[in-house]
């Protein structure tokens, strides 16, 4: 009796401290965690092998892809172009291929869930309470972020604002969870409707003043999908009254605060979509690595270096970090059509497993529902985001996909006679 308890502590202290660095992953932003995100990545894979609960694995076709995509990522250190970015990469996906091998069990994905929330909620209020507190966070929190005072304050006069998560895009990746999350709830009816319309309210808020267009426009999109594939009848109808009453506020409440139609207006500048606010250059660097080596590539991470090469700078003539701002195009100049092809049918494996699961929704606990919505939610965004965004290059980012994919992979052995039916 003694040793089990003892065993059952020590599983418990490690499930803690996996879930602990994950929601630091995951949640931390452009904080002074951000600096040690792929640290914090390998201690998750170096703590799972010391699990002593659960040692079977759960194997099905989206993690089978996975491991392969990780694999032939490991296979360009022998020709990649930049040989410190593949190996971190490389390490960054063996990493996260030992976390998708050993299942977590419900109770730790609810608590990660719930820190989620919590956290995006502190986040999304520290965002508005930005709008009126101009110089807020750059005076009185700069300690917590990773970012000088002079990038907090340029980031304010562009008329964006990531509150305590000190970096637009990363405050926006993480208001988009707590909309998965929140979206969730309120078709299980987990909580009470009123509850969150509220959240729903401040989320949105929050996302239009970090600025970031294609994220905003996802998390317009995805509830109108949900609801068309809704199968709750006339519960539909009060779905698409709410999503009206809530447009339409947002709308209005915009059209008297600066700060919030600074949104709309860039969704109007025709100039910056044309050019693509930069990145058809970059695109024009992917497809030239794609044409020199269409079949493997030019190795996972190659894109900075490459582009650095080709004359690419940052606006202040700094060197170029930012990866190809498209997914799509990144993947297939630096793994070439193998490795694209497998990631892409990596997407479509997690979205096929995502509606065969829903088609079924009826037959999940609410709690799963609720997942199950959530995972649906983040692969839309992965996949439209993907298309002006780094979603497969940034730790965190990588961490969040981990997560719905671990999520699916558990709902899938849950659910997996049900599915054969």
């Amino acid at each position: 009796m003694i040793v089990k308890e003892e065993l059952n502590s020590k599983s418990n202290t490690i499930d803690n401290l996996i879930m602990v660095f994950i929601i630091a992953v995951c949640m931390s932003g452009a904080t002074i965690i951000f600096s040690y995100r792929i640290y914090l990545i390998w201690a998750v894979a170096l703590l799972m092998l010391f699990k002593t609960q659960k040692t079977y694995i759960y194997i099905n076709r989206s993690f089978i892809l996975f491991i392969i995509l990780t694999i032939w990522m490991g296979f360009g250190i022998v020709y990649t172009q930049d040989m410190v970015a593949t190996i971190k990469y490389f390490s960054i996906y063996l990493s996260c291929c030992l976390i998708l091998s050993r299942p977590f069990n419900e109770i730790v994905y609810l608590r990660i869930i719930k820190a989620f929330e919590v956290i995006a909620m502190v986040a999304a209020i520290s965002i508005i309470i930005s709008v009126f507190i101009q110089n807020m966070i750059p005076d009185n929190f700069l300690f917590l972020l990773s970012r000088t005072y002079e990038q907090t304050i340029s980031e304010l006069q562009t008329g964006a604002y990531s509150g305590l998560i000190g970096e637009r895009g990363e405050a926006a990746v993480i208001i988009n969870v707590a909309l998965a999350l929140t979206w969730g709830n309120y078709f299980t009816k987990s909580a009470s409707n009123k509850k969150m319309f509220i959240l729903l309210f401040i989320f949105y808020i929050a996302l239009m003043l970090t600025g970031k267009r294609t994220l905003f426009a996802v998390s317009v999109i995805v509830p109108i999908f949900f609801i068309m594939i809704s199968k709750q009848g006339k519960r539909k109808i009060y779905f698409i009254g709410a999503a009206v009453v809530l447009g339409i506020s947002l709308y209005f409440l915009s059209m008297n605060i600066d700060e919030l139609y600074n949104l709309f207006l860039r969704f109007q500048d025709n100039d910056d979509f044309l050019t693509m606010n930069g990145r058809e250059r970059l695109w024009e660097v992917a497809i030239n690595m794609f044409k020199e080596n269409p079949i493997y590539g030019r190795g996972i991470g190659s894109f900075n270096a490459i582009a650095n090469d080709s004359g690419i700078r940052f606006g202040n003539g700094d060197i170029w970090i930012y990866q190809a701002h498209n997914v799509y195009y990144q993947i297939f100049a630096e793994t070439g059509i193998i490795g694209g092809t497998i990631y892409l049918s990596l997407l479509s494996s997690i979205f096929i497993s995502a509606f065969k699961l829903f088609k079924r929704l009826t037959d999940l606990s609410v709690i799963h529902q609720k997942m199950l919505y959530f995972i649906i939610y983040m692969q839309i965004l992965i996949g439209v985001y993907g298309i002006t965004g780094n979603w497969i290059y940034y730790p965190n980012q990588i961490m969040i996909q981990v997560v719905t994919l671990s999520m699916m992979i558990f709902l899938i052995h849950a659910y997996k006679r049900k599915l054969r039916q």
